[in-house]
């Protein structure tokens, strides 16, 4: 099921919700990170909302921290892996 969900997702809107729920960045944050505006991270997010079924901030983080840690788990570690690779 959270595959099935977090898959609908591209994979910006899965970096910009990782983001959000790992670090509790901000719009501007994020955008920062991956050389985009505020606006443009608020679009990618407001279409992960949508695909998931919620509509703020707060429920996604929720849904993503209680239905969907094992993604979460997993997106820590492919970072990490990604990390020493580097």
């Amino acid at each position: 099921e959270a595959a099935l969900i977090l898959g609908r997702l591209t994979p910006r809107q899965r970096e910009v919700l990782y983001e959000l729920v790992e670090r509790g960045a901000g719009n501007a944050e994020i955008g920062e990170r991956f050389g985009l505006s505020a606006r443009t991270i608020k679009v990618h997010l407001m279409a992960a909302y949508r695909q998931l079924g919620v509509h703020s901030r707060a429920e996604a983080i929720r849904l993503v921290l209680t239905e969907h840690g094992d993604w979460l788990a997993r997106e820590r570690m492919a970072r990490r892996q990604r990390s020493a690779a580097s």
